[in-house]
């Protein structure tokens, strides 16, 4: 799906399993994150990487689908986290354009939170969890939260190392933490000291990270991060 192919240039990522499996581990099974987004619009430069399908993205992206979207005018509108609930209540269209998503798979029972990334610019995570009826308004507050919670990741962390590496690493903060000391020289006696750690807890930490970047040592695990831009 080449840019000419649309009305404007968006860059398109397919997530893969490991991407999935870190979604559905939070309660969600379909999200997309889109970058560049400007007057509840997409933008020179905006890029998308989701789970939807092929066939939703062509319809959004090439049929015309996406100029229907209320989610991205919410967006650009307010810059808070919303429930996808909310927009069926406002408008005719709103409805309109759910029950084509459905039609693909996509439910309703979703959230979508807008991230502020330029003065003029946003970027947006949206996560559903593929249920066709609202679980209660407990479960949608503890929803809600982890939606919120994971935007920041998303934006700052997931997608950065997915766009240059094409897989995602589930670093922990602490093990980006480690491994940010030891990319500035430091032993792990030196910071255990400066994280208030146990040495023997650094060196699980650098363990754990060595083996979800699959490296061989520090060092080289130290390397992997910089290149996957998760430090």
């Amino acid at each position: 799906m080449s840019s000419r192919e649309q009305n404007f240039p968006v860059e398109i990522f397919y997530a893969k399993s490991d991407l999935n499996r870190f979604a559905e581990a939070h309660g969600f099974c379909q999200f997309a994150y889109a970058r560049s987004i400007s007057g509840g619009q997409f933008s020179d430069g905006a890029a998308v990487l989701s789970n939807y399908s092929n066939e939703w993205r062509d319809a959004y992206l090439l049929e015309g689908v996406g100029a229907l979207d209320p989610v991205l005018q919410e967006n650009f509108c307010h810059g808070r986290l919303f429930s996808w609930n909310e927009l069926l209540e406002k408008s005719v269209s709103a409805r309109r354009f759910f029950q084509l998503s459905n039609a693909h798979g996509i439910t309703s029972i979703g959230f979508s939170v807008p991230i502020r990334s330029g003065p003029r610019h946003w970027s947006m995570l949206s996560l559903t969890t593929g249920e066709r009826s609202s679980p209660g308004v407990k479960a949608m507050e503890a929803l809600a939260n982890r939606a919120r919670s994971l935007a920041l990741e998303f934006h700052n962390d997931v997608f950065p190392s997915y766009a240059r590496t094409g897989r995602f690493v589930g670093l922990s903060k602490r093990e980006r933490e480690v491994l940010f000391w030891a990319a500035s020289g430091k032993t792990s006696w030196e910071t255990g000291a400066i994280l208030g750690l146990k040495e023997q807890s650094i060196n699980g930490y650098l363990r754990n990270a060595c083996q979800k970047l699959e490296a061989t040592n520090k060092t080289a695990a130290v390397a992997a991060a910089i290149r996957a831009g998760l430090i």
